[in-house]
């Protein structure tokens, strides 16, 4: 169910409620004041929950572990010679 945002016009405060589209508010809840609100247009927004933070380190870890073993075997053949 969506929210919309109303200002009073009488009492001249703000708030949010709740319903479906087809519903139209002409009472303010704060005042009682009738055929007085007007709707605020919202921006909609989505939030994309997404871990990246972790495959961030991920791959870092990755990288590092990579690197390490590519050491070692360098290392190893340096000794060997």
């Amino acid at each position: 169910m969506p929210r919309y945002t109303y200002r009073c016009d009488s009492c001249e405060e703000q708030f949010q409620e709740f319903h479906l589209i087809s519903e139209t508010l002409t009472i303010c809840k704060l005042c009682a004041a009738e055929n007085c609100l007007v709707r605020i247009p919202q921006l909609v927004g989505s939030i994309k929950k997404t871990n990246n933070a972790g495959n961030i380190v991920n791959t870092f870890i990755e990288d590092a572990r990579r690197e390490v073993k590519e050491e070692k075997e360098r290392l190893k053949e340096e000794f060997k010679s």
